[in-house]
């Protein structure tokens, strides 16, 4: 009796995590590989770690724009990889803290974010989100110094020659 119970409890709990660890494993096989904390793409673009999530720099004819500005209060990461050139603008994916809390690095950079995150940015509004509890915690409640530009559909950003 106390075997086939054994047996009831593999077949009810055991399989079912058999599965689902291959499964796990099948679909991981079918990902690339990491990208590591630096990423090269076509016309120069550079990726960055900047403590867990990406941001990214496109050379201009006059500088640099930056899509996103990481965790770092500091930019330290972005900034050697900037090197003397200027930042022309940021362009924000949106306004979580893990995306701008660079800002502050950049501070005469004119910044491009969705209607909705421009009240997070402003300082006029705060997420309340786990998520956006933990950034705060992390790198304050992130604000944006420069000027702040809406985006809207269909609009064309021109920035060092490029749009």
């Amino acid at each position: 009796m106390r075997r086939s119970l054994w047996a009831l409890l593999f077949l009810v709990l055991g399989v079912p995590i058999v599965f689902a660890v291959a499964g796990v494993a099948w679909v991981a096989s079918l990902l690339p590989p990491g990208q590591g904390p630096r990423v090269t793409g076509p016309h120069e673009l550079v990726g960055v770690d900047t403590n867990g999530s990406f941001a990214w720099i496109v050379p201009v004819a006059d500088g640099v724009v930056l899509v996103d500005v990481g965790l770092d209060q500091q930019a330290t990461v972005l900034r050697k990889e900037i090197g003397g050139r200027p930042v022309l603008g940021v362009l924000l994916t949106h306004a979580h803290a893990d995306h701008t809390a660079g800002l502050t690095a950049f501070p005469d950079a004119p910044v491009w974010l969705a209607t909705a995150d421009r009240p997070y940015l402003a300082g006029t509004a705060e997420e309340n989100s786990p998520l956006a509890l933990a950034y705060r915690k992390v790198a304050g409640t992130p604000t944006a110094h420069g000027a702040l530009e809406e985006v809207t559909d269909g609009l064309e950003v021109e920035l060092g020659g490029e749009v």
